[in-house]
């Protein structure tokens, strides 16, 4: 599945490609546009293990902990322990409330969080003007093409910068709209990955006073900020991690969820491409020096993680 022509009505859009060959891939309808409640989602977590799903990807979680238990006694919690220890690995995304502190979504040691980076490849697609080349960036693999860049008339325009948010990660003036910006020659200095402004940060905790868990999330970065798509999803990197989790399952097939936690964990990097600790995005146009608590082992690497060479396992 590389490479596959994407036509729709006549047109070419380039080629895309998939994640893992021949998964089969089960979805569950739970929320709408309007309307969705608790109950729905632990319907389909509880469906999809009866079907004998291997992974399980949410890209959801709680606006706020709950008000009667600890976090991780939550239902949503139970359902996706349950979920756990019938074999299935659980993705769930931290949340899109960064950068502030205590923002996770994302609670149990028995889910791997996901937080999302940005990266800085270019992918080559055609430009509406005859004669040019239009390049978009943001790809899973970290190596940037800078002949192609440097010095060349670029057209961007960014679509979180129009979004301010508080300490809190709340939206305190938003005003998103479509637009082609300014061109400017370029000049590529920028270091990548950093994990990107509205990833929601750590440390975890275990009620609504925000007391720290024992527990290290997010547990890890991926690929989830500005991917080539019809849109640019915020919790792509969910998926993409799920992904990776079918890979390692195919060829480990007799590997515990924790043991493919752990290979990705063990062989991510907390390193970027200059090979300098990875950077965050932080208030403002800031870059600031990240954190475990916000980047968890670091970002996973597919190749590594399919061959960890050593891999822990927990017990029930």
């Amino acid at each position: 599945n590389s490479g596959v022509p994407v036509v729709v009505n006549g047109f070419f859009y380039g080629r895309a490609s998939g994640m893992a060959p021949r998964a089969r891939i089960a979805m569950y309808k739970a929320i709408y546009p309007t309307v969705g409640s608790l109950a729905d989602v632990l319907a389909a977590i509880d469906q999809a293990v009866l079907d004998g799903v291997d992974i399980l990807t949410l890209s959801i979680g709680p606006d706020e902990p709950p008000e009667d238990t600890v976090t991780f006694l939550s239902a949503f919690e139970i359902f996706m322990l349950s979920a756990h220890k019938a074999g299935v690995f659980v993705a769930q995304a931290v949340g899109n409330q960064g950068p502030g502190p205590y923002t996770v979504v994302s609670y149990s040691p028995w889910t791997v969080g996901v937080a999302p980076v940005a990266q800085t490849e270019l992918i080559p697609a055609l430009c509406p003007w005859r004669r040019s080349t239009y390049w978009w960036r943001w790809t899973v693999r970290s190596q940037f093409w800078e002949r192609i860049a440097q010095y060349k008339l670029i057209i961007s325009q960014y679509y979180e910068e129009q979004t301010y948010r508080d300490e809190e990660g709340l939206v305190i003036r938003y005003s998103g709209r479509a637009a082609i910006g300014e061109g400017r020659i370029a000049t590529y200095t920028e270091r990548a990955p950093t994990v990107s402004r509205f990833s929601s940060r750590g440390p975890d905790y275990v009620d609504q006073n925000k007391n720290p868990a024992d527990v290290l999330k997010p547990d890890i970065l991926a690929p989830g900020h500005q991917i080539w798509a019809a849109w640019s999803p915020m919790s792509v990197d969910n998926p993409i991690l799920s992904g990776i989790a079918a890979l390692i399952k195919q060829i480990n097939p007799s590997w515990s969820p924790s043991m493919m936690a752990s290979a990705m964990s063990t062989t991510a990097t907390k390193y970027d491409n200059r090979g300098e600790p990875i950077m965050a995005e932080g208030f403002g146009a800031y870059i600031v020096p990240s954190r475990p608590i916000w980047f968890g082992a670091g970002l996973v690497d597919p190749i590594r993680a399919l061959d960890p060479g050593l891999v822990f396992s927990t017990g029930n």
